[in-house]
């Protein structure tokens, strides 16, 4: 999720904000670790820690996307066609592997087979735009890619999947003022706060 924020736009100027990008458990960890205050996560976690809040903020779609000249490549394919295809697949750890592997249970499908495994969905996006096969992502990490036609959407009946963007942190304390004052920068700030601040 992109925030538009400017250096010496918010409260606490001199703080640092660091933004590091990983999978859902990878975010996890940083909190339990109290390595960070807060972590903005992409889908959910089959069982989130106790000591760990989600407070959903906007839901996305996950797409099927592939290069152009893919032989699937903007049109509708059957869920049996579609998940032949090679996959660029994600990491352990990741929502939107955990996504497509319960896409694949729910249509009783097989597994796709990977054509590559990447750590990211910016390198997934990557593998895909280099033609090594079929990916889901996110529709927000996606929508410019699809708009540009460097990548085509791929519909698929019964294979449907949304994102839920959380707000994610640690359970049973006020956040840091400087945090907070990060969050108040944030659009749906009153949504998030009357959730959680």
């Amino acid at each position: 999720m992109l925030i538009p924020l400017r250096s010496g736009e918010h409260e606490c100027a001199e703080v640092e904000i660091s933004l590091i990008s990983g999978n859902v458990q990878f975010a996890i960890d940083k909190l339990l670790r109290y390595e960070t205050d807060m972590a903005w996560i992409g889908g959910s976690h089959r069982r989130p820690p106790a000591q760990v809040e989600f407070i959903p903020v906007y839901e996305d779609e996950l797409w099927f996307v592939s290069p152009p000249k893919h032989p699937l490549a903007g049109r509708s394919a059957a869920p049996d066609e579609l998940l032949a295809s090679p996959f660029v697949l994600r990491e352990p750890g990741s929502y939107t592997l955990e996504a497509l592997l319960s896409l694949c249970r729910a249509a009783e499908l097989p597994e796709p087979l990977p054509a590559v495994r990447v750590n990211g969905p910016q390198e997934a996006l990557r593998a895909a735009l280099a033609g090594l096969g079929v990916t889901l992502a996110s529709a927000m990490e996606a929508r410019s890619y699809v708009e540009s036609g460097s990548l085509v959407r791929i519909e698929a009946a019964g294979l449907r999947a949304s994102n839920i963007i959380s707000c994610c942190v640690r359970s049973g304390g006020p956040l840091p003022p400087q945090a907070k004052s990060f969050l108040e920068q944030i659009p749906n700030y009153p949504s998030i706060a009357a959730c959680r601040l």
